[in-house]
């Protein structure tokens, strides 16, 4: 498999970024309402903006930061044996792994638009870690093509 796909360490950062931001939004709004100060609720606003700012903006540049990084012209691939697939999907289920902990604001959005024409499987990435894997497809006729190959 090729595609447009970022260094690891570079998903991990921008993850892990979204996810501390989302986590500091509840406490922030609980110390609106415990200390009556309009100042915590702007800053609670503010931090879900910034959020909601990073994870538009990381999915934005995704394709063409996967692009930057190509290997001798071609883009960075995973090759794997199609034994070490499993937990292959059509449709919603691109967030098993916990990606729907981070993404949750907007899971209900990339579930309709996942629709019957997102593929996602477990299988290792290029460092040996089991991760979950989501394609989308031009064609629901497609996703269900590759979803037979995936499962051999």
């Amino acid at each position: 498999m090729a595609g447009p796909r970022v260094p690891r360490r570079l998903y991990e950062t921008w993850v892990w970024i979204q996810g501390l931001l989302l986590a500091l939004v509840i406490p922030l709004l609980l110390a609106a309402i415990v200390c009556p100060s309009w100042r915590w609720l702007v800053v609670a606003v503010v931090t879900f903006v910034l959020s909601f700012g990073i994870s538009m903006g990381g999915a934005g540049l995704w394709p063409g930061l996967g692009e930057i990084f190509a290997v001798e012209g071609c883009f960075m691939g995973v090759e794997l044996p199609r034994d070490s697939v499993s937990e292959v999907d059509i449709g919603p289920g691109w967030e098993k792994g916990g990606s729907a902990v981070v993404l949750f604001p907007y899971k209900k959005g990339i579930d309709q638009m996942a629709g019957d024409m997102a593929v996602s499987f477990f299988a290792p990435d290029e460092h040996g870690h089991e991760v979950c894997f989501a394609m989308f497809t031009y064609t629901a006729e497609k996703a269900l093509e590759l979803a037979e190959r995936l499962r051999g």
